[in-house]
């Protein structure tokens, strides 16, 4: 069935248009299964009434227009700049240059270890070590026995038997679907992934089967399906493990066993969790006994590690060298430095100490408690407890809104629109912090009380 471009959320639009227009099909594998089909590319200008034209640069103003009629841009957006360390509080500068001090409920940073004394001693080591750069990709003299030390150190970590660092988890993912995934081969992901992951797909095939939080009843008739017309096509599965948006986690254990059943391989993104939750901050792979059982672990070190950077990990030999061979990140893009990789060594031997189970119980009592006082005010909170807390706000306009006043009011939020529904369906993704008090706690739930009373639904 002919799908038109027009119906595609602008959410998406953004990441999937190319140069030239890309018509795409849809056929529906069931009632909520979905493939997605990209047909030949159609030259010539953009649909009627979409404000662009043949200047790439000017398909922008449509954009810029929506900015506009919402009112300023959120932190998410680009509209608060740190001016102090990240922790849970500190200042930010806006748009227009005004400086707001507040509680910080937007960065990435659940174990708190940005600032913590062992992980900046370890940065200010390399520095006088090892100097501030690598000097190289890692295959071009970038590549340092630090490097070595924590791909070692992740597979142990993982229980598999290789790691590979890359400099963001894209890199990673990326290098994934170019070493294994083909025009004909098949990719089956959750619809409500992120954009970026949604992009590197598109980019890698065109069979892509979309499935509402890629439940196990829906994926087992999408797998067989897949496996019955096509035998001798591949299929990769592709899930997070733990949701930032919806705050769910899949069946680990049983979306494997699918895989196997059907020849499929499965991906998993850990980079929501790990280090934050589970049995020695192994993340929900750890806390549904899945350690060196998933096919294929890729993540990122940003959201407990202290650091950008992001990793593949497997059981299969060859994949280390393939993702070498087949990355060009991986031999024309700056490796990690010697920084970062002493950042990331320093925060993981506190994620697997006694004081990381510490860090990661407080992290869950204070989701807890701003999970409760949400939900007390009263306002919508999704999903279940973890270290991110979705609460709903409605439309774009609202959502911004809200935002502009809770900044005013010395909280720092971030709106997010849903990667999966309407443009105008928007939410707080709360990041909690092990580090936050009980009275920053207290002021985000006072001001968010009385900023919706100012915009009620």
């Amino acid at each position: 069935m002919p799908l038109n471009l027009g119906e595609i959320p602008d959410y998406y639009r953004r990441f999937i248009d190319p140069v030239d227009i890309v018509i795409l099909k849809t056929c529906r594998m069931d009632e909520n299964g979905l493939t997605v089909t990209k047909a030949d590319r159609a030259g010539g200008a953009p649909p009627d009434g979409d404000g662009s034209g043949a200047r790439l640069l000017d398909r922008l103003r449509p954009q810029r227009d929506t900015d506009d009629r919402y009112g300023p841009p959120g932190p998410g957006t680009g509209g608060l700049v740190n001016l102090d360390p990240i922790g849970p509080r500190g200042r930010g500068r806006l748009a227009g240059g005004a400086v707001r001090f507040g509680v910080q409920f937007a960065a990435h940073d659940h174990l708190s270890l940005s600032t913590h004394p062992a992980v900046t001693e370890a940065a200010h080591t390399a520095i006088g070590q090892r100097g501030v750069h690598a000097a190289g990709s890692a295959g071009n003299m970038g590549l340092s026995d630090l490097t070595l030390d924590l791909e070692q150190r992740l597979a142990r970590f993982l229980n598999v038997t290789d790691a590979t660092v890359f400099p963001t988890q894209w890199d990673a993912v990326a290098a994934i679907l170019r070493a294994l995934v083909g025009q004909s081969d098949h990719v089956v992901l959750c619809r409500s992934a992120p954009a970026g992951l949604q992009a590197l797909v598109a980019a890698a095939t065109a069979r892509v089967h979309h499935i509402a939080d890629l439940s196990t009843r829906i994926l087992a008739s999408c797998l067989d399906r897949i496996h019955t017309q096509e035998p001798d096509a591949g299929i990769l599965v592709v899930t997070e493990s733990l949701s930032p948006w919806r705050q769910t986690v899949p069946d680990l254990r049983a979306i494997q066993d699918l895989c196997r059943r059907t020849g499929a391989t499965l991906l998993v993104d850990v980079t929501p969790d790990l280090g934050a939750i589970g049995p020695g901050g192994a993340g929900t792979v750890g806390e549904q006994g899945m350690l060196g059982q998933i096919d294929i672990i890729v993540g990122g070190f940003c959201r407990s590690f202290a650091s950008n950077g992001g990793f593949a990990a497997a059981n299969q030999p060859a994949l280390k060298s393939a993702l070498k061979r087949e990355s060009g990140v991986h031999m024309h893009s700056g490796a990690l430095s010697p920084i970062q990789l002493s950042v990331v060594l320093a925060a993981l031997d506190i994620i697997q100490s006694d004081e990381g189970q510490s860090l990661r119980d407080q992290l869950m009592r204070n989701a807890d408690q701003i999970r409760r006082g949400f939900q007390d005010i009263p306002m919508t909170v999704v999903g279940n407890c973890g270290p991110v807390i979705p609460v709903r706000l409605g439309n774009l306009a609202r959502a911004r809104q809200m935002t502009a006043a809770m900044i005013d009011r010395g909280v720092f939020v971030s709106p997010a629109r849903y990667p999966d529904a309407d443009c105008d369906d928007c939410l707080w993704c709360i990041q909690v912090m092990a580090a936050h008090t009980i009275a920053d706690i207290d002021h985000l739930l006072i001001q968010a009380a009385e900023v919706l009373a100012l915009f009620p639904d």
